[in-house]
């Protein structure tokens, strides 16, 4: 399963590979530390429901929620390449899954990053399914959803890239759109993206 998150990029005391420049706004890949450079976290956030002891962001700064301020304009913060945070521990990472360490985002994204220029605002992640199914009573124990991971505990990305149609495909689409139309189906533009969607 994908979802869509958005990017965030925000200034750190840490030595990062990700560098901003304030004179020019271009932005630096380094394999450098200890330089006195502006290094900047990337962070990844989504729409889930926020609950106490997440982290989150207003775009702006970070911190850990304790039901002491509005969630308005807040997202939570799903992966990051800051070390210093991380999801607080269930207590049963021993048994079954750890979700207590935030899944890191790939060095090779972090290039891509510096390459758009920081015009990078949304991704898809791939989600998986994580849970203990207990059969005496019918249930999962600790169920949800968690970024999925590759050997790294990095994220396993796909970039949003805008297709270009042919005029060709549009009118196959629209013609696809009145066929179904006479079907019942009312909604056109659904129909449509449905067979834009399903291009190769």
């Amino acid at each position: 399963m994908k979802k869509k998150v958005k990017v965030h990029m925000l200034p750190t005391k840490d030595n990062t590979n990700l560098i901003f420049d304030n004179k020019n706004g271009n932005l630096f890949y380094t394999t450098s530390k200890n330089v006195p450079l502006n290094y900047q976290h990337l962070y990844f956030t989504s729409d889930e429901k926020i609950e106490v002891g997440d982290y989150i962001t207003d775009g702006y700064r970070v911190w850990q929620w304790k039901d002491d301020c509005s969630l308005l304009g807040r997202r939570k913060i799903v992966t990051t390449n800051n070390s210093l945070i991380g999801p607080i521990c269930d207590g049963k990472c021993a048994k079954y899954e750890c979700v207590c360490i935030f899944p890191q985002i790939p060095q090779s994204f972090i290039k891509q990053y510096v390459e758009a220029g920081g015009k990078i605002n949304e991704i898809e992640i791939e989600y998986k399914e994580y849970g203990h199914y207990e059969m005496a009573i019918d249930t999962f124990n600790s169920h949800g959803y968690k970024p999925k991971v590759d050997s790294n505990n990095c994220v396993i990305i796909h970039l949003n890239e805008e297709k270009l149609y042919t005029e060709e495909d549009i009118k196959n689409a629209l013609h696809s759109a009145e066929l179904k139309d006479n079907k019942n189906y009312t909604n056109i533009y659904t129909v449509m993206k449905e067979y834009l969607d399903n291009l190769k």
